[in-house]
């Protein structure tokens, strides 16, 4: 069970306020130390305490003779894109998730597939999935505990579409 993730962000106010609100969590100030004066939490105050922590871009956990890294700032970070990504329970609708990317200028898609979600680009460099509650009985048909038999079938649906769509492009 994901409880928590945590990742930076150029501007963490913002990005915890759009969370906050796509999620239906709150933003909350974190301990300082070892959070730095510019980290904040999204929390979503459920039954898993799940929560997200946002930092500013640059800063990372540096270990130390202490039990606790403590929140650092280092030089020559930066944004950039990167293979990890997460999928998160919507608890607003699509159109809804349309809107606040579009207020912020941030690209965002929606898949029409089995597993329909929300593609968000946070300040156009961080992948995250999102799915309203509608939507997330053909996730679980899948990858939840009925879905064990039939994931291989899946998978080779998806290749299948996926090469037949590539194949389409390159004509």
């Amino acid at each position: 069970m994901l409880r928590h993730t945590s990742f930076t962000v150029n501007d963490p106010v913002l990005v915890a306020d759009v969370l906050a609100e796509i999620l239906g969590g709150t933003v909350e100030v974190p301990a300082r130390p070892p959070y730095g004066p510019e980290s904040l939490f999204v929390c979503l105050w459920d039954e898993h305490g799940t929560l997200i922590e946002l930092a500013p871009t640059g800063t990372a956990w540096v270990p130390n003779d202490q039990a606790l890294p403590i929140e650092t700032r280092v030089d020559g970070l930066v944004a950039q894109r990167h293979y990890v990504h997460s999928f998160w329970d919507a608890a607003v609708s699509f159109d809804r998730i349309r809107e606040i990317c579009a207020q912020h200028g941030w690209p965002c898609y929606v898949t029409d597939q089995k597993i329909k979600i929300a593609i968000v680009w946070i300040e156009g460099h961080r992948y995250i999935e999102f799915c309203p509650a509608e939507h997330l009985a053909a996730y679980l048909e899948i990858y939840g505990a009925a879905g064990k038999d039939g994931f291989r079938a899946y998978v080779a649906e998806r290749e299948a579409a996926a090469k037949s769509a590539m194949a389409a492009a390159a004509d």
